[in-house]
C-alpha cells in the first residue's frame, strides 16, 4: 500500500503544539526520534513508518531535522486561525503581572504555548507598523491557539527576548523595585518579600531561555 508523506518545506510549516509533543519524547534513541519526528511534523501512523525502507526514513527525517539549523527573526505579527496576533510592541512597557506569568511559563517547552499568548496577543487596531494589541488579561486565553503557531514565530520571540535579556532584566527590575517599595508600605512584610523573590528569579529565567534555545537544535 502506497501512502502520501507530506513534508512540511520548513519550520512555517511545524506548529508549536507538534514541537512540543516532540521534545517531550525524551529519549536518545536515533532511530525512534527518526521514526517520531516522521509521524509528528508529517502527520503519518507510527505503523505505516515501521513499514518504510530505511533510508527513506532516514531521508525525511534528517530534511526535517535540518530546519531547526536555520537563524530566526522576530516575527512581529502572525495569522493564527483566521485571527492576527501581535508580538508586544515595547517589551519594556510589559506589565508586572505579564512579567510573573511569563516568568512562569517560558523557562518550559512544556508551558511554552502559554508563554507565547503572553508575547503574542490579537492586533486590535493598525497603523501601518504601529498597532495595539489586546490587553493582558490570562496566559491560557489564547494558549490553545498558540498551539497552531508556527515554530518560525516561537523561535523568533524566544531569540529576540534574549537579545534584550540584559537591557530588559534593568528596565524590569527597576520597575519590580518601584512595586516592592510600594508593596512594602501597603501590605505586609510578606509581600514585599514574595516581588523580592519574582526580582531575584528573573535572571533564572533568563538563563533557561538561553537553555531552551540552546536545545532548540535538533540533529539525527
Amino acid at each position: 500500500m502506497q501512502v502520501e508523506i507530506i513534508i512540511p518545506e520548513g519550520l512555517h510549516e511545524i506548529t508549536l503544539g507538534q514541537y512540543q509533543r516532540f521534545v517531550s519524547l525524551k529519549s536518545d534513541d536515533e532511530m525512534f526520534l527518526a521514526q517520531k519526528a516522521i509521524e509528528i511534523f508529517c502527520n503519518v501512523p507510527l505503523i505505516i513508518i515501521n513499514n518504510m525502507p530505511y533510508k527513506e526514513v532516514t531521508r525525511i527525517s534528517s530534511r526535517i531535522f535540518g530546519y531547526f539549523d536555520s537563524k530566526h527573526a522576530l516575527k512581529k505579527s502572525v495569522t493564527i486561525g483566521g485571527k492576527e496576533f501581535g508580538f508586544i510592541p515595547n517589551l519594556e512597557d510589559i506589565t508586572f503581572g505579564e512579567y510573573v506569568d511569563l516568568d512562569t511559563t517560558i523557562p518550559d517547552w512544556e508551558t511554552m504555548h502559554n508563554a507565547m499568548a503572553i508575547l503574542y496577543r490579537p492586533v486590535i487596531s493598525r497603523a501601518k507598523q504601529l498597532y495595539k494589541i489586546e490587553d493582558y488579561e490570562s496566559s491560557h486565553k489564547y494558549s490553545e491557539t498558540m498551539k497552531e503557531a508556527p515554530m518560525t514565530m516561537v523561535f523568533g520571540a524566544l531569540v529576540f527576548f534574549w537579545s534584550l535579556g540584559t537591557e530588559l532584566s534593568i528596565a524590569m527590575m527597576e520597575s519590580l523595585e518601584e512595586e516592592m517599595n510600594i508593596a512594602s508600605k501597603q501590605t505586609s512584610h510578606e509581600s514585599g518579600d514574595g516581588i523580592a523573590a519574582s526580582m531575584h528569579s528573573l535572571k533564572e529565567t533568563l538563563q533557561s531561555l538561553k537553555t531552551l534555545l540552546g536545545s532548540a537544535s535538533i540533529q539525527l
